[in-house]
């Protein structure tokens, strides 16, 4: 893929793991961080100059709810296999207004 980064303008190339869709785009796992890709300048970070599509081996996704009430976060992370990626997605609600 070659890209532009829509903040920078920086030229990014290179081969990238597709994670997940976004808004009609993509996430790629970019040095090790997760980012959009696509032709929207509001929802995508790297903007495609040109791209071609690899099939690779298929991505598992695990979804799992988890009631975080009297938990921290620390807590869940400890309970992860630390040697695969995990991507947290949620709301914390703090109960009261405490920060």
């Amino acid at each position: 893929m070659v890209a532009s980064d829509n903040l920078t303008l920086a030229r990014i190339e290179g081969r990238y793991p597709i994670i997940g869709t976004w808004k009609g785009g993509f996430i790629v796992l970019h040095d090790g961080q997760p980012r959009a890709v696509g032709k929207s300048e509001v929802y995508h970070n790297l903007l495609p100059i040109s791209a071609r599509l690899i099939q690779g081996e298929p991505l598992r996704v695990v979804a799992e709810r988890v009631n975080m009430a009297g938990r921290t976060l620390r807590g869940l992370v400890s309970r992860i296999d630390q040697s695969r990626p995990y991507y947290l997605l949620g709301e914390v609600e703090m109960p009261d207004g405490r920060p």
